[in-house]
């Protein structure tokens, strides 16, 4: 079964998919928090749900840190290389050995319309006879369930 967890910006999205991975323990993936201090957005980060590990994600394209090595920019966003790595690392490893529910935290422009980010572990759910649980902005939803079997989803509003 494909759950897709929706809602607008700051509903959360991040939170519910915690919230849902302490629910079911056999689970795995990964999510995407927010990193803040002093009510300012700092970066995101890929946070692997069964170990805690984390790395940055993403941050404002003006404030990008040294080293940084970005793969993609988009919007107000550059995204890294190794988080993406990491990402799909932990994917691997979790379709790979069958792992259910197998969470994904978010899909967005970078997925839906450009095919990159972590559009090839959509490709890899899509085929595979696993729950997993998938979040996605509001305003993204008709094309994320559009591209699963809109029979075997389940949307969850935030």
């Amino acid at each position: 079964m494909i759950f897709i967890i929706t809602g607008g910006i700051n509903t959360g999205k991040t939170t519910r998919m915690l919230e849902l991975f302490k629910e079911h323990p056999l689970g795995d993936g990964f999510v995407c928090p927010k990193i803040c201090e002093n009510n300012k957005l700092v970066r995101y980060d890929i946070r692997h749900l069964r170990t805690g590990q984390t790395i940055p994600f993403a941050y404002p394209s003006d404030t990008i840190p040294e080293n940084w090595v970005e793969q993609i920019r988009y919007g107000k966003y550059t995204f890294s290389v190794q988080a993406f790595y990491f990402a799909k690392a932990i994917a691997n490893t979790c379709l790979e050995n069958h792992i259910s529910p197998f969470f994904l935290d978010e899909i967005g422009p970078i997925e839906l319309d450009l095919h990159q980010g972590f559009y090839s572990i959509l490709k890899k759910i899509k085929i595979l006879d696993i729950d997993f649980y998938i979040s996605v902005r509001k305003s993204r939803i008709h094309d994320l369930a559009n591209y699963f079997d809109l029979k075997k989803t389940n949307i969850i509003h935030l």
